[in-house]
C-alpha cells in the first residue's frame, strides 16, 4: 500500500465486506488479537498440518505408455485444489481438481517459452521445461516423513515456468524418433523394453545432446545418481560416456 511511493512498504490486502466487519468486530473486542490471513484456495492444500504443495495427486495419470513402454508422463503440474472463476456467481470462486487443470498449467508455461524463444522447435520447448522442472515432488506426505515420487508417476518433475523461460542450456535425447517425417526429437531418454539374459550381458546406450543458448562456452561435471536408496540394488548400472562435458 503506497501507490508509487516505493518508501511505503505496508502491506495490505483485499477482502469482502462481511469478513471485514467480521474482523474489525474481533479487534475491538479483543484488542491484542493476532491472525494469520491466508489467500484463497491455499487453505485447503494443508492437511493435519501438512503442506500438501507437490504431492502427487492419487488420480494423476501413471506410465509407462502402453505403446513401446516409453517413460511416461513427461512433466507433471499443479491439479488438485486449483482455485478458479466459479462460472455463473458473478465474482466468485471455487476449488476443484483434474488433469484438466495441469494440462493447460503446462501449455501456458510452454506458451512462455515460446514467446522468449520464438525459432524454438517443439522437442526444444519441452526440454526447456524438463530440463528445469522441481524433482521435488512426493508420493507420500506426513508430518513425521515424506517418499519421493518415482519417475513414471512425475515425469522430470512439477513445471517451473520461470526456471524454463529464463535456462541457458538444454538437454535432450539425440534418437530422432520418426525420420522418415521430418526430424523430431523425444527430448526424454526412454529406453522402452530391454530384455536382460544374464547379469553383465547386454548393454544399451543412447546421446544426448546438450545445447548452449547463451554466447559463452560451459563446462559441465557428468554424474548419475539414484533416485531411490534401493535402486543400485536392481541389477542395473547407469553411467555417463565422459565425466565432463564442453559446450561451446
Amino acid at each position: 500500500m503506497g501507490g508509487t511511493d516505493a518508501t511505503v512498504t505496508i502491506p495490505a490486502l483485499s477482502i469482502g465486506t462481511s469478513e471485514g466487519l467480521a474482523v474489525k468486530n474481533a479487534v475491538v473486542a479483543n484488542p491484542l488479537l493476532t491472525g494469520l490471513f491466508s489467500p484463497l484456495g491455499e487453505g485447503a492444500n494443508i492437511a493435519a498440518g501438512v503442506n500438501l504443495v507437490d504431492l502427487i495427486s492419487d488420480f494423476s495419470s501413471r506410465g509407462p505408455s502402453q505403446a513401446g513402454m516409453a517413460m511416461k508422463p513427461d512433466i507433471t503440474a499443479p491439479g488438485s485444489n486449483i482455485w478458479m472463476a466459479n462460472v455463473g456467481t458473478g465474482f466468485g470462486g471455487v476449488n476443484s481438481s483434474g488433469t484438466s487443470f495441469s494440462s493447460p498449467l503446462t501449455a501456458g508455461a510452454a506458451a512462455l517459452v515460446l514467446s522468449g524463444r520464438p525459432t524454438f522447435q517443439p522437442w526444444q520447448v519441452k526440454a526447456a521445461l524438463m530440463n528445469t522442472a522441481d524433482t521435488d515432488v512426493f508420493a507420500t506426505k506426513t508430518a513425521a516423513s515424506s517418499t519421493l515420487a518415482g519417475l513414471t508417476r512425475m515425469g522430470a518433475g512439477r513445471v517451473r515456468a520461470d526456471r524454463a523461460v529464463a535456462t541457458g542450456t538444454l538437454a535432450y535425447d539425440g534418437q530422432d524418433v520418426d525420420p522418415t517425417g521430418g526430424t523430431y526429437y523425444n527430448t526424454s531418454v526412454s529406453f522402452g523394453v530391454v530384455t536382460f539374459t544374464a547379469p553383465g550381458t547386454t548393454a544399451v546406450s543412447r546421446t544426448v545432446v546438450v545445447q548452449n543458448l547463451s554466447n559463452a562456452a560451459k563446462t559441465y561435471n557428468i554424474s548419475v545418481a539414484p533416485r531411490f536408496a534401493n535402486d543400485l540394488a536392481r541389477g542395473m548400472v547407469f553411467s555417463a560416456s565422459v565425466p565432463t562435458l564442453d559446450v561451446p
